[in-house]
């Protein structure tokens, strides 16, 4: 059973984005915008990006949609993996992607076993500051990855299968996929 409150399953859907142009930031925007119906103050869901022009959404709020429930075995996520630097963000070597996968996922009740990175790469996007009119440029360090999950904490688990894990989710980064 699971704690109070949390819910082992929520809904997902799939939402088509006009041409984007792979811009992450307005990837973004057109998700948010779809979503506006269903979103509380602040964001109560979380997306991936399947194609540039395919979005899968979840959230315990979508009317409809299919079920999504917590279980046990592979996934698959896109997280940011970058680290501060005095040069600014620094995408981490893929030697130290498995550590940093597996004190995250710590955080959040999952034990992580054979993480299997598929690519490393960086997202881009242009945004349009509204008072100064500039062009501010977003790079994202990311890795696609892969592992089997076993839970130690399934309250956390199921909360961060809802709500996704690590940085950058409002550009489509932590959304926890089970595969097959």
């Amino acid at each position: 059973m699971l704690a109070a409150g949390v819910t082992a399953a929520c809904r997902e859907i799939r939402v088509a984005l006009p041409k984007t142009g792979g811009d992450v930031y307005r990837q973004h925007q057109l998700v948010w915008e779809a979503m506006r119906a269903t979103a509380r103050h602040g964001q109560d869901f979380t997306y991936a990006m399947l194609t540039p022009h395919v979005a899968l959404v979840r959230s315990e709020r979508l009317p409809r949609g299919q079920v999504c429930e917590l279980r046990e075995g592979r996934m698959r996520v896109l997280l940011a993996t970058a680290r501060q630097t005095d040069r600014g963000l620094v995408a981490l070597a893929p030697d130290d992607v498995p550590a940093m996968v597996e004190t995250l996922l710590a955080r959040h009740g999952i034990v992580p076993a054979d993480v299997e990175i598929h690519d490393q790469a960086t997202l881009h996007g242009t945004k349009l500051d509204r008072d100064t009119r500039r062009q501010l440029d977003i790079r994202i360090p990311v890795t696609d990855l892969s592992f089997t999950a076993r839970f130690s904490n399934r309250a956390l688990a199921a909360l961060a299968l809802q709500h996704g894990v690590g940085r950058a989710k409002r550009f489509g980064c932590g959304m926890l996929r089970p595969t097959p």
